[in-house]
């Protein structure tokens, strides 16, 4: 726990001292956000710097690197993923700065397509890591009991799912000031103390390590990402943060405790199925006024940091319930 606890407080120190200078290169980039016509009005925040989920990504693997978590082949692959969907996230937002256009990144077809092989990369990594443990399911009941369910070859499209759900449920939540931030931070703690129980499986400790730092760079990061915000983060934090988790939360058996964890993420991510499904059947017609929800509650007059506290609640209840659920 006490390194953890170190680990945690370096990467937010690196963070809060690295992150003016940060900002500053950004701004001499030119490496700012565009935003879109069709929501909320945000024209104030044109312009600010963002991508800064590069450094972020980069300053993480620094750390783990330091600390020794890149001697074993599991923090080695996870690395690995964290890096493919950082790569990945940094091409969308470059692209967005090449066509000065908030909407005209990579296309979705594009994305998901590197997604899944990033997906699968992932999935082989793991299976190399685990073996035949990993398409047993853990179901904690209490402390110290878990329900084992052998999924066998189905396991690997629900890994997919989880992988590639995870990291486009995670980039969605990054549309208000502080939200990915503080969210992902709450969500990474909670992670990091069910997997601290060990009602599944043993896990090394490299695994908690990577939420760990990842909180500490998230919460340093949030200093200057609160409303209103200095930086923004990108697709290239969002999307890696996303996918990273999920790996960590396979490797460690809590996959469906993740999934609760991740609540606020899941619903952000169904906001918007729904509203693509309800404009397809309807003709045209929108069942929120946008989606991700937390534009539709900006619409219907709330204020952004309202919004923000208030999702933040939400999540710290997720959190709370899942590490609850496995002391029962």
């Amino acid at each position: 726990m006490m390194t953890l606890m170190l680990l945690f407080l370096v990467s937010f120190g690196i963070t809060m001292l690295c992150m003016p200078t940060v900002i500053n290169r950004l701004k001499q980039a030119r490496i700012g956000q565009y935003i879109q016509d069709d929501g909320p009005k945000h024209a104030s925040k044109a312009q600010t710097p963002t991508s800064a989920g590069i450094f972020l990504v980069l300053l993480v693997v620094v750390v783990l690197l330091f600390f020794g978590a890149l001697k074993s082949n599991t923090g080695r692959i996870v690395s690995a993923i964290l890096i493919g969907h950082m790569l990945l996230g940094a091409c969308d937002d470059l692209s967005k700065l090449l066509y000065k256009n908030n909407n005209l990144g990579l296309t979705v077809k594009t994305k998901l397509v590197i997604q899944a092989l990033l997906a699968l990369f992932a999935l082989g990594g793991l299976r190399w890591i685990m073996g035949e443990a990993m398409t047993v399911i853990h179901i904690p009941i209490g402390q110290t009991v878990a329900w084992k369910l052998d999924l066998g070859w189905l396991y690997y499209p629900f890994g997919f799912f989880v992988i590639v759900g995870a990291s486009n449920a995670y980039n969605l939540s990054d549309g208000l000031d502080g939200l990915f931030a503080g969210l992902t931070s709450i969500a990474c703690l909670g992670l990091i103390a069910v997997i601290g129980q060990g009602v599944t499986i043993d896990v090394p400790i490299v695994l908690s390590m990577f939420p760990a730092v990842i909180a500490g760079c998230l919460i340093g990061f949030l200093w200057f990402n609160s409303h209103p915000a200095s930086v923004f983060l990108g697709d290239s934090g969002s999307l890696s943060i996303g996918a990273t988790l999920a790996c960590v939360s396979i490797l460690a058996k809590v996959e469906l405790l993740f999934g609760l964890i991740s609540g606020v993420f899941v619903i952000e991510t169904l906001s918007v199925m729904v509203q693509v499904l309800y404009y397809k059947i309807t003709g045209g017609q929108r069942y929120f006024r946008m989606a991700p929800i937390h534009h539709h509650y900006e619409l219907c007059g709330l204020h952004e940091t309202k919004i923000v506290v208030r999702f933040w609640v939400v999540g710290l209840i997720f959190s709370v319930i899942s590490i609850c659920w496995v002391l029962l």
